[in-house]
C-alpha cells in the first residue's frame, strides 16, 4: 500500500468513526394538554399528547408520561410503544392518567427525540 492509499484509507476510517447515525424520523417537541373532548372515568385525567415529527421517512416511536420526579426512578403513569411517526405531521396519543395528577404534574418522554 502506498502513502496516498494509506492516507485515503485513514481518512475513510476517521470519517466513518465520527459520523453519527441520527434517528429518522424524530419527535421535535412534546406537548401535553387535558383532553376536554372525552369524559374520563371517575376522577382520572384524560390527556392528549402531541408531538410534531421531522425526518425523511415514516417510522414508529414511543412516549411515556411520568409524574413529578426523575423518569429514571419512576414507573410511567401511561405509555404507548407504537406511536406512528409521519414526517412533517403531528403524532397524537390519547392517554388516561390515574386520579390525583394534573397536567402540570406530567413529564412526557418520547423517543426518538431530536437532540438539543
Amino acid at each position: 500500500m502506498n502513502a496516498r492509499t494509506g492516507l485515503l484509507l485513514t481518512l475513510v476510517l476517521i470519517a466513518s468513526g465520527c459520523s453519527s447515525f441520527d434517528d429518522d424520523p424524530v419527535f421535535i417537541e412534546v406537548v401535553v394538554a387535558e383532553d376536554t373532548d372525552v369524559a374520563c372515568p371517575g376522577d382520572d385525567l384524560c390527556v392528549v399528547v402531541t408531538a410534531p415529527v421531522d425526518g425523511s421517512r415514516e417510522g414508529t416511536g414511543w412516549c411515556a408520561l411520568y409524574g413529578p420526579g426523575d423518569p429514571d426512578d419512576l414507573e410511567p403513569l401511561a405509555r404507548v410503544d407504537d406511536l406512528t411517526m409521519v414526517p412533517h405531521a403531528v403524532s397524537r396519543w390519547d392517554a388516561e392518567v390515574v386520579a390525583g395528577h394534573t397536567v402540570a404534574d406530567l413529564n412526557p418522554v418520547c423517543h426518538p427525540m431530536v437532540e438539543g
